[in-house]
């Protein structure tokens, strides 16, 4: 029976020449061979064909007809077919499909604020939409379910459904002007209070900006990274791209003497664009405004001290490290500088009087204050120091509210014992006396 079946495939062949194509078709397809192996059978079937083709070109033109021909772009086909290669073929874009689909990423407003959702159910009848989202807070996130009308549903920005291919693409294209377009983009999410989304596109360029870029022979290439709990400057001496890590020399405001710190991985690093320094530091900075308005009180903490940083980094460069750092800033890039600062140690201020880290928001309002803010941003910092005098007394109060009820509590406590406890405290303590005499 399998000889016939065997013959009756054979039989497909077109003549006596192609016999042997044809057989060696039904030896690919051999059942008893396992599917990897039979399809490296393939391929190396196939690069032979595409090998001989190549000598055949250079001679004869093949006919179009042909059966080798055929069964070789059919192979061919079959291989580039993406459903072969676990993907969907034809796959509809974001706005070919409807708006409520499920498994469609959509926008709705939760309160004051809006969230990017799933779809999970569509109900027709009651014109709702059952969807899931994710809620950030210190600590990590929260994942929430919940009914909405289907008419709040909101398609998400184009900017969002961007391919990760094609922003990494327009980065390596251009990576100070994409950073700047996703911060507009991240702007545009904050305006209308999707701060979960915000984050995330800050996020894009912050990491992008924060790839380590292996310099070129005999330039500079400045970085501050976390050293004894603090952000320091440092310059790159020598890189391993092997281990991807590097050797820095440090360069701490206290010490005199250069520090190496030899092996400093680079996911460590944060690299200081000087030509971007503004740009950079603004992504960090309107991160945190974003965290705040989410609770992250801790992360946009995070963000802002990296923020100072890159400021301060330049500073220390300029007056101990030399080479473009050392640059004398320009009247209007001073102004900038201080204008940027300002806004970043009120918002930290307000981040750590969040956290009740008064000690450290009243040493950020000082900092603001020395550096001349204008009138309203004075008037912010007015405002800040109210705020955390007004904490100051909350605290203490607080502190002798619960001193109170500690010795009220206490007090209760020895009133209200018995003869026998008594007697039993006072034997207690009499043997305790006695066993240290004796000692």
């Amino acid at each position: 029976m399998f000889q016939n079946f065997f013959k009756s495939l054979a039989g497909y062949a077109d003549s006596g020449q192609n016999s042997q194509a044809g057989s060696r078709r039904v030896r690919d397809r051999d059942p008893s061979l396992a599917p990897l192996d039979r399809r490296r059978e393939q391929k190396r079937e196939v690069k032979k064909k595409q090998v001989q083709a190549q000598v055949d070109n250079a001679t004869i033109e093949p006919s179009a007809n042909s059966a080798d021909t055929k069964r070789a772009e059919a192979t061919s086909v079959g291989r580039n077919d993406p459903r072969q290669q676990g993907t969907r073929p034809n796959r509809p874009g974001y706005h070919e499909t409807p708006l409520l689909s499920v498994g469609k990423e959509v926008r709705l407003r939760s309160g004051d604020i809006c969230h990017r959702a799933l779809i999970e159910c569509v109900n027709i009848e009651e014109a709702t939409v059952d969807v899931s989202y994710s809620v950030l807070h210190d600590g990590g996130s929260e994942e929430k379910e919940e009914t909405f009308p289907s008419a709040q549903v909101q398609p998400l920005e184009d900017f969002e459904i961007q391919s990760d291919e094609s922003w990494t693409a327009r980065f390596a294209e251009d990576l100070y002007g994409t950073a700047a377009a996703v911060k507009d983009h991240a702007n545009a999410l904050f305006k209308i209070k999707d701060y979960a989304a915000a984050v995330q596109m800050y996020g894009r360029a912050i990491e992008k900006m924060k790839q380590f870029q292996v310099p070129s022979a005999g330039a500079e290439c400045w970085v501050i990274m976390n050293h004894g709990g603090a952000l320091v400057l440092g310059s790159v001496r020598s890189v391993d791209q092997a281990a991807a890590k590097a050797d820095v020399a440090l360069y701490q405001g206290d010490v005199d003497q250069l520090q190496v710190f030899r092996g400093a991985p680079w996911r460590v690093l944060i690299p200081v664009h000087e030509d971007a320094l503004t740009l950079n530091s603004t992504l960090y900075t309107n991160r945190a405004k974003s965290l705040v308005q989410l609770g992250c009180h801790q992360d946009a903490a995070q963000d802002l001290t990296i923020a100072v940083g890159l400021w301060a980094a330049r500073d220390e460069g300029a007056r101990r490290g030399g080479g473009r750092l050392a640059r004398q800033l320009s009247s209007a890039e001073v102004a900038e500088q201080q204008e940027q600062l300002v806004k970043i140690y009120y918002l930290r201020a307000r981040t750590r009087l969040a956290r009740m880290k008064l000690e450290s928001a009243r040493r950020d309002l000082i900092e603001a204050q020395s550096l001349n803010p204008a009138a309203p941003m004075a008037a912010l910092l007015q405002q800040l120091e109210r705020d955390i005098e007004l904490a100051q007394r909350e605290q203490t109060k607080s502190n002798k509210r619960i001193a109170k009820e500690v010795a009220k509590w206490a007090d209760k406590a020895i009133t209200n014992l018995d003869p026998a406890a008594l007697l039993a405290l006072d034997g207690h303590a009499g043997e305790e006396e006695t066993t240290t005499i004796s000692l």
